[in-house]
């Protein structure tokens, strides 16, 4: 794939996403994928999310369950800024470092 561009370049960082990029298209809520869970919300915030104080069986706070319902509706356009966001930490940042940061980034892959 090549990019030819049809104005001035003002600013370019090198990066390229059909090299630096990850090996799958964006997508929306269309292609069905599991967006937020409870167990995701739980990993994020911890227990207090958990009406019932059970982070193995979680009954979501009102709170926490909006916030959770406006996220994947917001992710029903496409994820594109998390795999924006991501591809730029794999290409000029220190992924190991992220990698620590959270132990379920560890299965984090570039192809698809």
């Amino acid at each position: 794939m090549s990019y030819s561009p049809t104005g001035e370049i003002i600013v370019d960082n090198g990066f390229r996403p059909w090299v630096d990029g990850f090996g799958f298209e964006n997508y929306g809520n269309n292609a069905g994928p599991q967006n937020l869970t409870a167990d995701n919300m739980v990993d994020l915030f911890g227990v207090r999310v958990c009406e019932n104080g059970d982070p193995k069986d979680c009954e979501l706070t009102p709170t926490a369950a909006k916030w959770m319902e406006v996220k994947n509706e917001r992710m029903a356009g496409g994820h594109c800024m998390g795999f924006s966001v991501i591809a730029e930490i794999w290409t000029f940042q220190d992924l190991p470092s992220v990698r620590r940061a959270h132990p379920a980034r560890e299965g984090l892959h570039r192809d698809g």
